[in-house]
């Protein structure tokens, strides 16, 4: 498997900086420097749709498309809360 050098820079970004993220319970942080609540956003690497419920066997609802920036509410075992839905 070949890669570019866009998504070779791109899982090298992921893999850099995983390791000081908490997936477990997205929760709100606070920036120390302001004192103001925060989200945890992601970036979208590929087109993805998004779903009312999390399960795939609904209709989804709109598509994300690449390099979009989402705020993360809450990670489910497999998926992750945005706004609009489930991703």
């Amino acid at each position: 498997m070949s890669l570019s050098r866009r998504q070779f820079l791109q899982f090298f970004g992921i893999t850099t900086v995983s390791h000081s993220l908490d997936f477990a319970g997205i929760a709100p942080t606070i920036n120390a420097a302001s004192e103001i609540p925060t989200l945890i956003r992601g970036r979208v690497l590929h087109p993805a749709s998004i779903y009312a419920d999390p399960s795939l066997n609904v209709v989804p609802l709109q598509t994300i498309w690449a390099n979009t920036i989402v705020d993360l509410q809450e990670a489910v075992p497999g998926w992750y809360r945005l706004a609009e839905g489930y991703v």
